[in-house]
């Protein structure tokens, strides 16, 4: 658990959830190794006290724990990959490939890998969960990549999703992941 951090001015009351922008970051880091590891109906005691904080301090920044979800949800996701390469304006095949590497670095690690699984498995109980990354960014993924938003197409990026997701959970021990992306974005661009 990371000790608790002073931040400057913090003595001051500043507006409710406006205070320092590392200790939020440090609640929703914490957040994230304790959904993770016990699910989300783990209590907020559990994520105060892992972040080194009350637990009135974790409602101050977010208010409720629906709304520290939101934002747990939003970094689980891999919305922050695929924003960031479209926004590099990359289409096709280049495109694919930035989303891969970027896809498998971010569930390197054991914890992003649980949460993302979570987040998938636990739809009910997490508010906006998968819908987003299926919905306008899929017809955007499809649209950069395919050049149309059909069906097929839509299909074919879901492809492309499952095979990053089996190999983040799995990676065979006899192929690279740099082997594993071209293999994948060659069959997905023909």
């Amino acid at each position: 658990m990371p000790g608790r951090m002073r931040c400057r001015g913090e003595e001051r009351k500043p507006s409710r959830g406006h205070g320092c922008p590392e200790r939020r970051r440090e609640i929703v880091e914490a957040a994230m190794r304790v959904f993770a590891e016990q699910g989300f109906s783990a209590p907020l005691e559990a994520v105060a006290r892992e972040a080194g904080v009350s637990k009135s301090l974790v409602l101050w920044y977010f208010g409720s724990k629906t709304a520290l979800l939101r934002e747990v949800v939003e970094k689980a996701l891999p919305v922050d990959v695929v924003e960031t390469c479209i926004s590099q304006g990359l289409r096709g095949a280049e495109l694919l490939r930035c989303i891969a590497r970027r896809y498998l670095e971010k569930y390197r690690s054991r914890e992003m890998r649980h949460l993302l699984l979570r987040v998938m498995a636990g739809r009910e109980a997490v508010p906006g969960g998968v819908e987003g990354l299926c919905g306008k960014l899929l017809a955007e993924i499809a649209e950069a990549a395919y050049g149309s938003t059909g069906a097929k197409e839509k299909v074919r990026v879901r492809m492309f999703f499952g095979a990053l997701l089996c190999y983040a959970l799995n990676p065979p021990s006899d192929m690279a992941p740099e082997e594993f992306i071209e293999i994948l974005v060659e069959e997905a661009t023909r």
